[in-house]
């Protein structure tokens, strides 16, 4: 599913464009960014989306959101959530989840879900 801002969707050349690089066709002419929920079964949706696109990128901004409120205690544990199956993951292949996201999921020993960046709730 894709989320257009409260601007009218694009003209069908962009989508076209856009779905012939989805495809493989040909690369991304904007940059694509990932935010998803900051927990193991979220960052392996990103890990398994490099290997499609390998040049998407973190949506930083998101997830500096994200982590603030972690650094805060805010969160919640994968026990508390029902998420104990997703188990833990170290490593994504991108340097800035992998050095600066999974740290802090690990010093906290908490996860948050991606809605949290921009509403008052950290979901469960």
């Amino acid at each position: 599913r894709f989320y257009w801002s409260s601007e009218s969707p694009p003209d069908a050349h962009w989508v076209e464009d856009f779905m012939t690089s989805w495809n493989g066709l040909k690369p991304f002419s904007v940059p694509i960014y990932y935010l998803g929920d900051l927990d193991p079964s979220g960052l392996r949706i990103f890990s398994q989306m490099r290997h499609a696109f390998p040049d998407i990128l973190p949506w930083t901004t998101g997830y500096e959101l994200l982590l603030n409120r972690l650094d805060q205690g805010e969160g919640h544990t994968l026990e508390d959530s029902g998420k104990l199956g997703q188990g833990t993951i170290t490593r994504t292949g991108c340097q800035w989840i992998d050095e600066v996201a999974i740290p802090m999921m690990e010093k906290t020993c908490l996860c948050i879900d991606q809605e949290a960046a921009i509403s008052g709730t950290y979901g469960c």
